[in-house]
């Protein structure tokens, strides 16, 4: 059987790596677009068998090579130290048109663009947002990623490659950033240090990044059946940042006084509501089963320890 060939971006990032190392996408050939050879060695500790293709190259003349699908993680700005507005347009605008642009030369078939709840902005923070609010972003970053998929609407009219934007909610799971918030609850109850919290009132989705990924597999595979829209990936379920933390705590039988919640503000301008609905997922895949919550903080705590 002959393994359909995969471009993908972001393999460095959180998403990217989970990607990578997940067996939901051991059919494939998996090209990584890399900025330098050292993240190729860093990638291949994680998965041997993937090939790679420098940005350089999205300039030059396609490989002979015919490509499937393309799935675009990349973006800047995820992290808060990321300020840069010039990084902001160059990243999640230009390299985003370049490789849409670059994907219909190698033949893809789709094009997932993934983008961000902060597309959305303030205004919909305290209401279950869907796919139907129209998006006013009120940050760098999610001005940015909503502006790249209106350039992707423009110019698919030009080059007719199918695309869908996907939005996801709340990802927690194993190469998070160790500044997000999972990995400093793991790193607390594993060193049994304490760890000051805001109140922990903010209500969001909680969603296992593993979950996330096989959505995208599923896209990749039927795409031909999948409409050109912009998809909400959540569970729908509301959670509290203190009910999740305490059911890691519970869970992997850390001591709950570790956890020091109302011991520092929230942040300005923080959305104490930010939860959204799944309407065209379920549309689409009817039967995705989320995986359980406390499997999934056990299977993560596994790379942290």
């Amino acid at each position: 059987m002959i393994k359909p060939n995969l471009l993908i971006t972001g393999c460095t990032g959180f998403v990217g790596r989970n990607l990578i190392s997940s067996d939901h996408f051991k059919d494939f050939n998996l090209y990584c677009l890399i900025r330098t050879p050292e993240q190729a060695n860093d990638l291949k500790k994680i998965r041997n068998d993937i090939y790679f293709i420098t940005i350089s190259e999205l300039d030059n003349s396609p490989t002979d090579l015919i490509f499937d699908s393309c799935i675009h993680l990349a973006a800047y700005g995820v992290n808060p130290n990321q300020i840069n507005y010039t990084d902001f347009i160059n990243t999640n605008i230009f390299l985003t048109l370049k490789l849409y642009e670059f994907s219909k030369k190698l033949g893809c078939k789709f094009f997932i663009n993934v983008g961000s709840v902060f597309e959305y902005g303030e205004k919909y923070s305290n209401s279950i947002i869907n796919e139907t609010n129209i998006p006013l972003p009120d940050t760098m970053y999610g001005s940015s990623k909503y502006a790249a998929h209106l350039l992707l609407n423009s110019l698919h009219k030009k080059i007719n490659l199918k695309f869908i934007t996907i939005r996801p909610f709340g990802l927690f799971g194993k190469f998070e950033s160790f500044n997000r918030l999972y990995p400093q609850v793991i790193i607390s109850g594993i060193k049994n240090e304490a760890l000051k919290l805001t109140p922990g009132n903010q209500i969001r989705n909680i969603v296992y990044v593993n979950d996330f990924v096989k959505f995208l597999k599923l896209l990749v595979v039927y795409k031909n059946e999948i409409n050109e829209e912009v998809i909400n990936f959540t569970n729908s379920i509301p959670m509290t940042i203190k009910e999740f933390i305490n059911q890691i705590v519970l869970k992997l039988k850390f001591n709950p006084s570790l956890f020091q919640f109302g011991l520092i503000p929230y942040r300005k301008y923080e959305s104490m509501v930010y939860i959204g609905e799944n309407n065209l997922m379920n549309s689409i895949f009817k039967n995705f089963q989320f995986t359980d919550l406390n499997h999934a903080i056990e299977e993560s705590f596994q790379y942290y320890k």
